[in-house]
C-alpha cells in the first residue's frame, strides 16, 4: 500500500519489529517532545511513546481515487459506517476515516495497516449487505488491528467470499481477541 510522508528531508536509520517486518525510525526533531517513531513499511506510522509526532500522513490511496463529497456520496459513505457501528457493537475501536473511491477492476476495499482509514470503491458499496459487511470488516482488521491476509480465514482472504453476518461477527471477534492478545504481549 502506498503512504507517502508529507515530510520528504528527513534522514531514515533502518531497524526490524518484532513481526519481522521493516520499518523507519523517523529522527527525534521530528516529534513533540522527542521519543522514538517509526514508520512501517506498509505505511502505518507509530510512536514508541505517548508523545506526538508531526509528521502526517496522506489521506489518498494511489490505486483509488476518492470521490468528491456530495449527497449521493455521502449516503454512500453512510452505508459503511453503519457496518463500522455494527462492528463496534463487538469491539472497542478507535474513530475509523472512511473514503469512497471511484470503481478499480480488482479493488473492492482498501486500508491503511494500524492506520485507521479504509477506502471502499463505489461499486462495494453497492453490492448487498453480506457483500458489503465482508469487505468493511475486513478493512476495518487492516486498518485497527494491522490483521494480514491469511488465507486459512474466510474473513481475512485477499479474493473476496460473502459471508452471513454470524460468520463475519465470530471471525472479527477471533480475529480481535487474537490481536489484543498479541498486542498485551509485545
Amino acid at each position: 500500500m502506498a503512504h507517502i510522508l508529507q515530510k520528504k528531508e528527513l534522514e531514515w536509520n533502518r531497524y526490524s519489529l518484532r513481526d519481522g517486518g521493516r520499518a523507519t525510525q523517523i529522527p527525534d526533531s521530528t516529534m513533540v517532545g522527542g521519543g522514538a517513531s517509526y514508520r512501517s513499511e506498509y505505511g502505518g506510522i507509530g510512536i514508541a511513546s505517548e508523545r506526538k509526532t508531526e509528521v502526517v500522513m496522506k489521506k489518498k490511496s494511489k490505486q483509488l481515487k476518492n470521490k468528491d463529497m456530495n449527497n449521493e456520496v455521502y449516503a454512500l459513505r453512510r452505508r459503511v459506517m453503519n457496518f463500522i457501528y455494527e462492528a463496534r457493537e463487538l469491539a472497542e475501536l478507535p474513530r475509523v476515516e472512511v473514503r469512497i473511491t471511484d470503481n478499480h477492476e480488482r479493488i473492492l476495499g482498501q486500508a491503511r495497516m494500524s492506520g485507521n482509514i479504509i477506502w471502499i470503491t463505489e461499486r462495494a458499496v453497492t453490492y448487498s449487505d453480506f457483500d458489503l459487511r465482508t469487505i468493511v470488516f475486513h478493512e476495518l482488521l487492516h486498518a485497527v488491528f494491522g490483521v494480514e491476509h491469511d488465507e486459512g480465514c474466510k474473513l481475512m482472504k485477499a479474493i473476496h467470499e460473502p459471508l452471513t453476518k454470524s460468520e463475519v461477527h465470530k471471525l472479527f471477534k477471533g480475529w480481535v481477541k487474537k490481536s489484543t492478545k498479541s498486542s498485551l504481549a509485545a
